[in-house]
């Protein structure tokens, strides 16, 4: 750090043997947290707090896809891990709304609209009701080419 601005950072690297991808597990219905309501509620309220601490940093991920985002442990024990961090770094191109567009687009249809709403919140200042926030991302959503 040179005062407030991010100036260098490394990654630190673990094998997690049992992780599943976010999209893998949330399809899987007979998975310990994809099946279960309340585990996914967990999962959700993670992802935000997650994605909020990891952009207050300020750190922006680039490439935030729910395939880089890995599930490990099962119920509403599961724990996140990101991965394929390589692009990231400080907040410039694309930002933390792109991030958060980005992995919208990727869990349309696996998370439910409440999932995603309460995923949102947990990202957003308690403050803020989201509603212009949710119209950025549709926006930029809707701008980005298909997940490859």
């Amino acid at each position: 750090w040179d005062g407030r601005r991010l100036v260098a950072h490394a990654l630190l690297t673990v094998a997690e043997p049992e992780a599943r991808t976010l999209r893998a597990c949330l399809a899987d219905g007979k998975d310990p947290v994809g099946g279960c309501p309340r585990a996914r509620r967990a999962l959700a309220v993670q992802l935000g707090s997650t994605l909020r601490r990891m952009h207050a940093l300020p750190f922006v991920h680039r490439d935030l896809r729910a395939r880089n985002v890995l599930v490990v442990g099962g119920g509403q024990d599961a724990e996140l891990r990101l991965l394929d961090c390589r692009r990231g770094g400080p907040r410039g191109r694309g930002g933390p709304t792109h991030d958060l567009a980005a992995l919208d687009r990727d869990l349309r249809g696996v998370l439910t609209r409440g999932e995603r709403l309460t995923a949102l919140r947990a990202y957003l200042p308690p403050e803020d009701d989201g509603r212009a926030f949710v119209a950025r991302l549709a926006t930029l959503r809707a701008a980005m080419p298909p997940p490859r």
